[in-house]
């Protein structure tokens, strides 16, 4: 099974032992990383075309950490329009959308920093999409919460190693569920 993860830079941060212990998690698979950090569901779109023409079985769609950034924020109409012409693209059969995790806010400093309170807005349209579509919605943020470790890097933003460990066992989870 070909899988490609495409999002912003909470998939981008996933290098080769990560993508690695992925492929050991579903048997047979090939994992891409297609991600790029700092991208929103704007750039994903405009090259969700030219992937999508790529001989894959599986997307995992990630973003919204982006799209929710105070300082460069994509209005929630566009977020939601952004990603159900993704999942069109990639049809709805082979997408799943995996919501970003959580923030710790505590760990945050200066102006402008993300909150769960903004960023939930964007989860929720991401599992209203899963639902009224029909793909494959995964949330590991009970998992990572139910872990009782530090997940978060320093920046309260992306995971450190063990957030990654367990957000790909959830995903890994999910993703054998696709294999034939």
């Amino acid at each position: 099974m070909k899988i490609i993860l495409y999002g912003d830079s909470i998939l981008k941060r996933l290098g080769k032992e990560a993508v690695l212990t992925l492929e050991s998690y579903v048997p047979n698979s090939t994992v891409y990383n297609c991600s790029t950090g700092g991208f929103d569901t704007r750039d994903g779109l405009r090259r969700a075309e030219l992937i999508a023409q790529l001989p894959i079985d599986v997307v995992v769609l990630c973003f919204g950490m982006n799209d929710a950034a105070p300082w460069k924020p994509v209005e929630l109409s566009q977020f939601k329009e952004n990603m159900i012409d993704m999942v069109r693209i990639f049809g709805v059969s082979r997408t799943i959308l995996l919501v970003p995790p959580s923030v710790n806010e505590s760990l945050q400093e200066g102006e402008g920093i993300r909150n769960n309170g903004i960023l939930n807005l964007y989860i929720e349209v991401i599992e209203g999409l899963a639902r009224d579509m029909g793909c494959v919605c995964v949330n590991p943020n009970s998992a990572l919460t139910a872990s009782g470790t530090m997940v978060h890097l320093d920046d309260g933003v992306h995971l450190n190693e063990a957030g990654e460990r367990i957000l790909l066992s959830v995903l890994g989870g999910v993703l054998t569920k696709f294999q034939s």
